[in-house]
């Protein structure tokens, strides 16, 4: 028997499975892709979005690596300590849905980390940064850092900066802290309103 007829049957599907592939991504391209289909949360028990829905509307911006003369971590003093307390007075709650849930950005939770680590350097006995608090911090920024693995590129080798002299580096990209600020506020604003009105809407 020739093998002729099996070849041209084999031939046979093989066209045909790649003029329906053809067709298929046609057809998606064409009536679009399937629905997808948002994910709703109530906001109660652990029914909470892992990421601030902000995220889907915040800009990018660039931030350029700079060594500040503010925020000294050594310096005991007013103004130093005015800098820091900066860092903490920003919304640190986030407050969403119909039920007001309270949550804490993780970007909040790091600059706290920060001022309660330069907290504890200048004081040891501080009553807040105790030593179990500055484990947390040098453990929360660790992970966090590993979490975020920045692909951004810097120029140059840090370790061999002079940063006496080299006081600007690479400019990173980044979303836009101060709209999530606003983001923040407006949702305190909110609260605040609601609450005015006797915690109900």
């Amino acid at each position: 028997m020739s093998p002729y007829p099996l070849l041209i049957l084999m031939l046979v599907a093989l066209i045909a499975i790649n003029s329906g592939t053809v067709i298929w991504h046609s057809l998606v391209l064409l009536l679009g892709q399937p629905p997808v289909y948002e994910i709703s949360y109530s906001y109660t028990g652990s029914s909470v979005p892992l990421i601030h829905p902000m995220i889907n509307e915040l800009p990018l911006t660039t931030l350029t690596l700079q060594e500040s003369t503010h925020f000294r971590w050594n310096e005991n003093s007013s103004v130093s300590h005015d800098e820091f307390r900066t860092l903490i007075k920003y919304p640190d709650l986030s407050i969403l849905g119909p039920n007001h849930r309270m949550t804490i950005l993780s970007w909040y939770h790091n600059l706290h980390c920060i001022a309660q680590i330069r907290a504890a350097l200048l004081d040891h006995n501080d009553p807040v940064s105790t030593p179990g608090h500055f484990s947390h911090c040098l453990q929360y920024l660790r992970q966090l850092l590993l979490c975020g693995a920045s692909d951004m590129l810097e120029e140059g080798d840090f370790m061999e900066k002079n940063f006496n002299f080299d006081r600007v580096g690479s400019d990173l990209v980044c979303y836009d802290f101060e709209i999530a600020l606003e983001t923040l506020r407006t949702e305190m604003d909110t609260f605040e309103e609601w609450k005015s009105n006797g915690w109900h809407d």
